[in-house]
């Protein structure tokens, strides 16, 4: 005969299971997430990073950087320049801000309804002088911590 009262859990044993299993989850996702946006943020300074190169490959080919409008679409994500939905890529040749035609200016803005909308780094701004920049970001942020991290 088999005592039926040795075989399973009690009530006990599965609440405090899941008691455990709930602290940890609300430990680890925000660090997931944490995670997540800098992974985001790298695919985006790297896109940046992917176009300046081509532009000073261009420049040394041509002897000038090429306009805005010569740039093929490709290199800036094909259409509507997002990059996994969470960043916008544009470029301008010449920047506006900087005087004379050899200069360019490349951005990645947070796209509004991405998932990267309320990153503290806020978006990204690289011209041709490798100046790395952060527009619209927190005040908690800091260059070297969005563009090296």
């Amino acid at each position: 005969m088999t005592d039926m009262g040795t075989k399973g859990y009690t009530l006990i044993e599965l609440l405090i299971v899941l008691v455990l299993i709930s602290i940890l989850s609300v430990l680890a996702l925000p660090h997931y997430h944490a995670h997540m946006a800098r992974a985001h943020r790298a695919e985006a300074r790297n896109a940046i990073l992917q176009l300046a190169q081509w532009m000073e490959r261009a420049a040394t080919a041509h002897g000038s950087y090429p306009a805005t409008d010569d740039i093929p679409t490709a290199l800036t994500k094909g259409a509507g320049n997002a990059i996994s939905g969470r960043y916008h890529i544009a470029i301008q040749s010449p920047d506006p801000d900087q005087s004379g035609p050899a200069s360019y200016r490349i951005t990645a803005t947070r796209l509004p309804q991405g998932a990267q909308a309320n990153d503290a780094c806020g978006d990204f701004l690289f011209d041709q002088t490798n100046r790395m920049q952060l527009i619209n970001q927190a005040p908690t942020a800091t260059v070297w911590g969005c563009w090296h991290r």
